[in-house]
């Protein structure tokens, strides 16, 4: 999480894990997502409703340069 707080300015972060398809798991091993939360954000369940726009790769780079 200090990672990602110092590469991408999050203020905090979500530790999700779906567990079981009607909770939203779609690759049936166990994985946890890490999100990092900033303050203009509308929360977890508006991302599922709409895609963002950002760039993943950019965000690698972000994180790993």
């Amino acid at each position: 999480g200090e990672l990602l707080r110092e590469k991408l300015g999050a203020q905090g972060m979500n530790l999700l894990s779906n567990i079981g398809s009607v909770a939203g798991q779609e690759v049936f091993h166990m994985h946890l997502h890490l999100i990092p939360r900033f303050a203009n954000n509308p929360g977890i369940a508006a991302m599922r409703q709409r895609e963002t726009g950002i760039d993943l790769d950019q965000v690698h780079d972000q994180i790993t340069k």
